[in-house]
C-alpha cells in the first residue's frame, strides 16, 4: 500500500505532510458501495491501494460503464468542485484503502498549493479526453470495432513492435466496460486469435503487429 501521496501529487513534502494532516484513512471491502449516484456527501477520496469502478444505471436497469480507478487516483472530486450531487455509483472492485478528505479540507488544500490545483486540473483534462475519445468510438465504430479500440487502449510497448496487454480482463468484464453483449466480445476476441492478430501468453495478451489490429477499428 502507499504510505504517501507522491504517486498522483508529486514530491513536494510540504502539500505531501498537509495532505496527510487533513485526510483520514478508511478500508473498503470488495463489492461495497463508496458513494451512491444522487448522494449529497462531500467526500473526496484518494485511492490507496485496490481499485474502484463507476456505474451508471440505464431507464431499464442496465448498468452503463463509466470508468475505473486505482492507486493513486482521485474519486469524487467532481461534487466538490460542482457543490453538485454524486453523478454515478462507485463501488470498490477490490479491498480497498483509501485517503478520505471533507469538501472544505479539499478545497482549502487547492487554494493554498498551487501545484495541487494543477494536478488536479491535468487530471480532469485526461478525464474529459477519455469520455470524449469513448464517445465518439460508440458513434463511430462498430461493437467488433470498439473490442479492437479497447485491446489498443490497453496495451503497453513490448520488444519490437510488439504491444502487452498484462493481466487480460475478463470477457464478461470487457462487455461490461464497453456496453455492448459478452457474446459480441468473445467471437471478436476469437476471431483475432484466429487471425493471429493477438495471441494469448499466460494471462497475457500479445498483440504482434498492432497496424493490423488498428485496421480493424470500423
Amino acid at each position: 500500500m502507499l504510505d504517501d501521496f507522491s504517486v498522483f501529487f508529486g514530491d513536494d513534502q510540504q502539500l505531501l505532510d498537509d495532505l496527510s494532516a487533513e485526510s483520514v484513512r478508511k478500508s473498503f471491502r470488495k463489492g461495497e458501495l463508496i458513494v451512491g449516484e444522487g448522494d449529497a456527501d462531500n467526500s473526496v477520496f484518494y485511492i490507496l491501494d485496490g481499485e474502484a469502478s463507476a456505474l451508471r444505471y440505464s431507464v431499464n436497469g442496465a448498468e452503463v460503464f463509466i470508468d475505473t480507478f486505482g492507486s493513486g487516483d482521485l474519486v469524487g472530486e467532481m461534487a466538490v468542485l460542482t457543490h453538485g450531487p454524486r453523478t454515478a455509483d462507485i463501488y470498490a472492485l477490490s479491498d480497498l484503502q483509501v485517503a478520505v478528505f471533507s469538501a472544505a479540507a479539499f478545497i482549502s488544500l487547492m487554494e493554498r498549493h498551487g501545484g495541487m490545483g494543477l494536478q488536479v486540473s491535468r487530471m480532469l483534462a485526461r478525464r474529459v479526453l477519455a469520455t470524449t475519445r469513448r464517445m465518439f468510438e460508440q458513434t463511430t465504430l462498430s461493437s467488433k470495432g470498439r473490442v479492437c479500440a479497447e485491446l489498443l487502449r490497453m496495451a503497453v510497448p513490448g520488444s519490437g513492435s510488439e504491444q502487452h496487454i498484462s493481466g487480460m480482463p475478463s470477457i464478461s468484464d470487457m462487455a461490461k466496460k464497453l456496453n455492448i453483449a459478452r457474446e459480441t466480445v468473445s467471437r471478436t476476441v476469437s476471431e483475432l486469435k484466429a487471425s493471429d492478430i493477438i495471441r494469448s501468453q499466460g494471462s497475457d495478451l500479445v498483440i504482434p503487429a498492432p497496424y493490423l489490429l488498428l485496421q480493424r477499428l470500423n
